[in-house]
C-alpha cells in the first residue's frame, strides 16, 4: 500500500461524505475480482455502476467502535462456522469473513466504488492512471488520478495480480512527482513514507528505489 498525498483529507473525506447519509458504517476498497469465493459474486448487487463491486479487505476506514463491532462479529463467525469443525483458527482467509459480514450487516458495511478513498490495482495498467491538478488542492503539484473514475484517490493498493502496477506507478510518481520524497530526503524526517513500503515483500523483481527505503525503514 502507498499512501498519496490526498491521504491527508481522508477523515475529512468520511466525515463529509459518507457519515452523512451512512452513520456508523465501515468502508471496505473495492476490485473487479470476487476473491476468495467466485460463487458470491451471486449475492452482491448486479446494479453497482462500476466493476469495481467486490470487497477488498486490504483497506478498510471506519470509526473505532464500529471496527470493534465488526472484528466481535467476525471472531464469532470465524468460531461458529470455521473453528468448531476443526480448522485451524489462524489459517483463514480474512477477505472471507469480511465480506461475509457486509453481505450479512449492508447497513453496516460498503465499498468504495469508485476509488475516492482506496484504489485497488489487480486487473489494472499504469495506463489507468495520469498525473493531473487535484480540485480541492490549490497551488499543489500533479496528483495521481484515476482516469477509470476521474478520482485523486487517498492511496493505491498492489493486490492480485496488481503488484506490477503497483511498482511501476511508485517508480512513475517519484520520477514525475516526487512522491514520496526519494530516499536521499528522509535523512532526519519520519519514516512515515517508509512505512508504507515496510509491507513490500523485497525479491529480485522490486525496484532499487523500494529497497532502499524499505532497508531504511527496517533499520
Amino acid at each position: 500500500v502507498l499512501l498519496l498525498e490526498p491521504a491527508i483529507n481522508i477523515s475529512q473525506n468520511f466525515i463529509q461524505f459518507i457519515e452523512p447519509t451512512r452513520p456508523g458504517v465501515i468502508v471496505f476498497g473495492a476490485e473487479m475480482n470476487c476473491a476468495p469465493d467466485p460463487a458470491l459474486r451471486l449475492m452482491y448487487p448486479e446494479t453497482a455502476p462500476s466493476a469495481f463491486r467486490f470487497l477488498n479487505s486490504g483497506t478498510i476506514l471506519g470509526r473505532v467502535h464500529d471496527i470493534r463491532y465488526m472484528l466481535t462479529a467476525v471472531r464469532r463467525d470465524i468460531e461458529f462456522h470455521h473453528v468448531r469443525f476443526g480448522a485451524d483458527p489462524f489459517r483463514f482467509d480474512d477477505q472471507r469473513w469480511y465480506a461475509r459480514f457486509m453481505l450479512a450487516n449492508p447497513h453496516r458495511a460498503m465499498l468504495d466504488i469508485t476509488s475516492r478513498l482506496f484504489h485497488t490495482l489487480h486487473d489494472t495498467s499504469p495506463q489507468h492512471f495520469d498525473l493531473s491538478q487535484h480540485p480541492d488542492f490549490e497551488n499543489q503539484h500533479l496528483l495521481l488520478r484515476s482516469k477509470l473514475f476521474n478520482t485523486f484517490p487517498c492511496l493505491i493498493h498492489g493486490n492480485g495480480n496488481g503488484i506490477d502496477t503497483f511498482h511501476d506507478l511508485s517508480e512513475y510518481l517519484a520520477r514525475n512527482a516526487s512522491w514520496p520524497d526519494p530516499p536521499s530526503s528522509l535523512e532526519g524526517k519520519t519514516d512515515t513514507f517508509a512505512s508504507t513500503y515496510s509491507t513490500l515483500p523485497i525479491s529480485d523483481n522490486t525496484p532499487e528505489q523500494h529497497r532502499r527505503v524499505w532497508k531504511n525503514a527496517a533499520s
